[in-house]
């Protein structure tokens, strides 16, 4: 049975608003700096390579081995895309990571029982529950991205990489339309004036004034007309009034909203009609796609937990994009990180890894 010497802790101790630091040296106090990591600092492959090491001196004791990661959503997809692409599969699988959420949203942890946000003070507690905690399969998703032939694809101001043909990896969720904007005018603000990010609510703050700035800015359009969807060979038709496209891998968006809905099954309202949707699950190799209105019920879905509108349910998702506006400009996001797509262009959506992640036991 594993014991809290077994427990690795990787940190982001730039997230947290400040609280980073201290939060680094709460746990290097009771476990050691030998099993905590500065992630910033070293990167994930050390403190990967020590919870290796304790599930091989376990021979064969232990199915798995725990690891928390202490950051934003943005820190547990860096960690498994390190694990994907650094690690042999033998190692990754024997790997299930807790979110210890010091992030604005912090989806993933919501998502897993961890909560909206940890401050410190409490090392001890938190290792009795992941000792007590139960793996879950997560399902991670490709997006691949192809422009059109003539089109200039991801440039321009504030692009965060080349045209072509582009993929991404996420766990959490993907959305095109008016939230990626807002999160696209987020990022930059954070980028510009880091001074402004001193905490979960000061943070909340500005991403309602970033949505303001989108709306103003005329980001906010309508979708139908400019993009068109097929999951699983069937076809989606957008109601008139959608604005915002979300595919969603876990029951959290945008700081805990439930906007499929995971506890309830609906006759399909807009597609593959008759069809009952399944339950949600994280592991099921299905994604969701959820549309949002404007920008009233994109606010009322972050502030009241309201739902969004079901699409559809599916292994394999797929976009074409068309000229919407005379700017010939979009947005998109995959787990937070957002960026501006210009051009006509096509993007699959479909399954290509697994993941372990720590349940916290109610």
């Amino acid at each position: 049975m594993s014991s809290q010497d077994d427990v690795t802790v990787l940190v982001n101790r730039k997230s947290g608003g400040q609280k980073g630091d201290a939060i680094l040296s709460e746990f290097q106090a009771v476990l050691g700096m030998e099993r905590v990591f500065s992630i910033v600092d070293v990167g994930p492959g050390p403190g990967l390579e020590r919870a290796w090491k304790v599930y091989e001196d376990a021979k064969g004791e232990v199915p798995f081995v725990r690891v928390i990661v202490a950051g934003g959503d943005g820190t547990v997809d860096w960690v498994l895309g390190f694990m994907e692409e650094k690690l042999t599969k033998e190692m990754a699988k024997v790997m299930a990571l807790m979110h210890l959420p010091l992030g604005t949203g912090n989806d993933m942890a919501r998502a897993t029982g961890w909560g909206g946000g940890y401050d410190g003070g409490d090392p001890e507690g938190v290792l009795r529950d992941v000792l007590a905690a139960e793996p879950l399969t997560l399902d991670r998703w490709k997006l691949t991205m192809t422009p059109r032939k003539g089109d200039r694809g991801q440039e321009g101001e504030g692009a965060e990489i080349p045209a072509g043909e582009q993929v991404k990896v996420f766990a959490n969720y993907m959305s095109i339309g008016a939230d990626a904007a807002v999160a696209y005018n987020f990022h930059h603000l954070r980028e510009e004036k880091p001074h402004l990010f001193k905490g979960r609510l000061v943070n909340k703050f500005w991403y309602g004034t970033s949505g303001l700035k989108a709306t103003f800015r005329g980001q906010v359009f309508r979708l139908r007309g400019g993009v068109s969807i097929i999951v699983d060979g069937e076809e989606v038709r957008l109601p008139r009034r959608i604005r915002t496209i979300v595919l969603l891998n876990i029951p959290s968006y945008m700081g805990g909203s439930d906007i499929w809905g995971a506890k309830k099954k609906k006759v399909a309202p807009f597609c593959m009609s008759g069809e009952e949707y399944e339950l949600q699950s994280s592991g099921d190799q299905k994604i969701e796609l959820v549309g949002f209105g404007g920008p009233t019920h994109q606010a009322s879905v972050a502030m009241f937990h309201r739902k969004g509108i079901r699409l559809a349910q599916g292994t394999k998702v797929h976009f074409s994009f068309e000229t919407i506006r005379r700017n010939d400009e979009s947005y998109a996001q995959v787990d937070g990180e957002p960026w501006l797509q210009r051009g006509e262009y096509e993007a699959t959506v479909e399954p290509c890894a697994r993941a372990l992640m720590l349940v916290k036991r109610r």
